[in-house]
């Protein structure tokens, strides 16, 4: 091994960096299915700090294996499609499987035409496309839609090379932005996780802060489920993207009954039960009474 360039020293500053701000942010996550994506966001920055390693070592057939370590990245995004309980920790089989399939052709280079040039086909690229728009999109409505479109920027640049419409390879210089992006994604976050009040609870404030944190296609689910629970009991409240709402023009939040109120409690308790852990909701939902209603399925 040579002397360590200046592009490895900066992208393994970057990867310690943004590794000490996820160590900062598990405590937060325990007890709930977040846990998951975050190990795959461990994986995939110390997938990219092996990739300019191997880089700078001019390992044979380095790009293909770089494109190997990169769509890594895409990983966590697709851990959080899976996050409901119980089948959370089978889904990470389906998201090891998805990068197995993903470096297929890069795998195949590698082992089967070792002296040629890799390049991915363009019905390749353009799935790989359609997975940066969905992790992004699952954020764009919350409040960490600025920290997705640096995730997402930083997918586009590790895998520019690879990507219809870009198709020109970064190198160093593409890593190290990348990782750049992601470590102030994950400072973002971080910042806007201790700039939340904690002095108001209430349905909605648990609500905001499972949209939120998982996402707009299963805060959607959820939203979902709750309307339908208040269509039964025959309520004008529904479950907006911001909370409750009686559906005036005003958009004001209703004033509920003891019942009513106590079952949609419940049943968002019941709900969120299957994402995070019963301490999690203690400290945002008010103690009710136990209603008759119980709403079950996902």
């Amino acid at each position: 091994m040579g002397i360590v360039s200046p592009w490895t020293t900066g992208c393994l500053c970057l990867v310690l960096a943004a590794s000490g701000l996820l160590l900062l942010g598990q405590r937060s996550l325990r007890g709930s299915t977040l846990m998951a994506p975050w190990v795959w966001c461990w994986v995939s920055l110390w997938s990219l700090a092996l990739m300019e390693i191997s880089r700078g070592d001019g390992l044979e057939g380095s790009t293909a294996w770089c494109f190997c370590l990169g769509v890594s990245t895409i990983l966590p995004g697709m851990a959080l499609l899976g996050a409901q309980r119980p089948h959370d920790r089978i889904w990470q089989f389906v998201v090891l499987s998805l990068w197995v399939i993903l470096v297929l052709p890069a795998v195949k280079n590698i082992l089967l035409e070792p002296g040629s040039i890799f390049q991915l086909h363009p019905a390749w690229g353009w799935f790989l496309w359609l997975l940066i728009l969905l992790g992004c999109l699952n954020r764009i409505g919350t409040r960490y839609w600025f920290a997705a479109l640096l995730v997402a920027g930083g997918q586009c640049l590790v895998l520019a090379g690879h990507l219809p419409g870009l198709k020109y390879e970064l190198g160093e210089i593409g890593t190290l932005s990348s990782l750049g992006c992601f470590t102030a994604a994950i400072l973002v976050v971080q910042l806007q996780l201790r700039g939340v009040t904690q002095s108001t609870v209430g349905f909605d404030r648990a609500w905001v802060d499972f949209r939120d944190q998982f996402g707009t296609l299963w805060a959607l689910r959820v939203a979902d489920r709750i309307n339908m629970l208040a269509e039964r009991q025959q309520s004008k409240v529904r479950l907006t993207w911001h909370g409750l709402r009686d559906g005036s023009e005003d958009d004001q939040e209703p004033p509920l009954d003891v019942e009513t109120e106590a079952i949609l409690h419940q049943n968002l308790k019941n709900l969120l039960r299957r994402f995070v852990s019963i301490d999690w909701i203690a400290a945002r939902l008010p103690v009710a009474a136990d209603p008759v209603v119980d709403e079950r399925g996902s």
